[in-house]
């Protein structure tokens, strides 16, 4: 039993108990109430970020007030390039839980996992909002086995006739994508997979393409796409200097934010393409039926991430930790 006056959430634990069907019905939750900005209870400043120019690294601090959840949140997360020469993770990150009634610390949750399982349940959100009905082929973008795991997971929820799935792994080695696919083929029988070196062949017939692996240039062009029934998904744009979509795709897309100030101000791609966030719509507010998308054939949701999706996940998270715990309890007790 732990003596710590607060819950320890693991990365472990959040990848066997933390389940994407539950996840993102709670994103969509989220992001509503976050796009209805007082009415929705939630209170979320731009984050603070400080640079470490010289190592080209940031630490960024990102809080929210979630008032219906009864929390406020603290994410906190490290960038630092240079550790893909170390063989480390890029990104590092926890999040802080206090209960708003008490201001009482109530949890630690391990960020990596979490952010990863809340960015998959918004991405497929998305996909279920955006795009077409009757896709077929999924394309993934990604930087290891756990983004296209939770991705594939998430999106077999919302994209009932999926049948393909195409493998990149573009700031990697060419040969991780292929033992990708041969992990995920163990896992996902019934899917037809194929790996791909470059970005252009896998993503020329998918109606879905979703990406998470930002760097220094960006990836994909529009010209690559189907030219009608195709939608994007970009989360690795979350600092102004990762870059994943070329500007035309910003300026031929219908494109979707998570957050229209927080874009403005952090996400890479937009600010390259200098594209005004002021009119674009949120996915909460087309979630909630606050807006409506004009008809576009091709759609592009760009996030730069929220402290209310970490926090809403977080909450989740917590709640179901704490009903296991209680199930174990009740368990030891009937032993007794």
């Amino acid at each position: 039993m732990s003596l710590l006056p607060f819950i320890h959430i693991s990365n472990k634990w959040l990848r066997m108990h933390l389940p994407l069907s539950k996840l993102i019905d709670t994103i969509e939750a989220g992001v509503e109430c976050y796009s209805s900005r007082s009415e929705g209870g939630v209170t979320q400043p731009l984050r603070t970020q400080i640079p470490d120019k010289s190592k080209k690294a940031v630490f960024a601090s990102a809080v929210a007030h979630i008032d219906c959840q009864g929390v406020f949140v603290n994410k906190m997360f490290s960038h630092v390039p240079a550790n893909a020469d170390k063989g480390l993770p890029k990104t590092h990150s926890s999040l802080a839980m206090f209960d708003s009634n008490t201001g009482e610390l109530v949890a630690i949750v391990d960020g990596d996992e979490l952010t990863r399982l809340h960015q998959s349940a918004l991405a497929a959100a998305a996909s279920r909002l955006l795009a077409p009905p009757d896709a077929t082929t999924l394309a993934l973008i990604v930087s290891d086995f756990g983004d296209a795991e939770a991705l594939l997971t998430s999106h077999l929820i919302v994209l009932k006739q999926l049948k393909k799935v195409n493998i990149c792994l573009p700031r990697g080695p060419s040969s991780d994508a292929q033992r990708l696919v041969e992990t995920l083929k163990e896992s996902f029988a019934g899917l037809t997979f194929e790996a791909f070196s470059a970005v252009e062949p896998a993503v020329n017939s998918a109606h879905v393409v979703c990406l998470s692996c930002g760097g220094d240039e960006p990836l994909l062009q529009a010209l690559w796409l189907k030219e009608q029934g195709v939608h994007v998904t970009s989360m690795g744009s979350f600092l102004p200097s990762l870059r994943e979509l070329h500007t035309c795709i910003l300026n031929d897309f219908s494109v979707v934010v998570d957050s229209r100030e927080a874009s403005a101000a952090a996400n890479g791609d937009i600010k390259a393409a200098q594209l005004s966030t002021a009119d674009l719509p949120e996915i909460g507010e087309l979630i909630g039926c606050r807006r409506s998308l004009s008809s576009s054939l091709r759609t592009v949701f760009c996030s730069v991430g929220l402290a209310v999706q970490d926090g809403m996940a977080a909450r989740l998270a917590l709640r179901l930790f704490q009903e296991k715990e209680n199930e174990r309890l009740q368990v030891n007790c009937a032993k007794h």
